[in-house]
């Protein structure tokens, strides 16, 4: 008796994770990616529309969930997130201010080289870009 197996297909190998995954964006602008240039940002009220009335935020500060735009005009204040979740932080957050920025973001270089199977991060940055990865200098 002739046992036949189905032949499977070859699976495809999954694609590689490239800097979308890190939130990376560009941008010229001297103050981008900062509470100041949000559109949830109530400069009056020193206020973030998704942080909610009850926590003040500086045009300065930053989180991971920027939107870049004009603030909408009596947006109400609504605690949706907590600043923690947000991945809120009370500084500059572009690639000129991280410890792997430059030319090139090293942190990128760093994940190609040790894991090729895994990551294709183009590794050439702008000073002005951010990413979630950010870290202080």
């Amino acid at each position: 008796m002739v046992v036949h197996h189905p032949i499977k297909p070859k699976e495809e190998p999954p694609q590689k994770i490239t800097r979308e995954a890190f939130l990376y964006m560009e941008s010229d602008e001297e103050d981008f990616a900062q509470c100041g240039t949000c559109w949830q940002f109530d400069p009056e009220q020193k206020r973030c529309a998704i942080l909610g009335p009850d926590f003040e935020v500086d045009a300065d500060d930053s989180c991971c969930l920027y939107t870049k735009g004009d603030p909408v005009e009596g947006q109400p204040m609504v605690t949706r997130v907590t600043p923690k979740d947000a991945g809120f932080v009370k500084r500059e957050v572009r690639c000129e201010n991280c410890v792997y920025g430059g030319k090139k973001c090293e942190l990128y270089v760093m994940l190609n080289k040790k894991l090729p199977d895994v990551f294709n991060l183009n590794p050439n940055i702008k000073p002005r870009a951010c990413c979630n990865a950010q870290t202080p200098k």
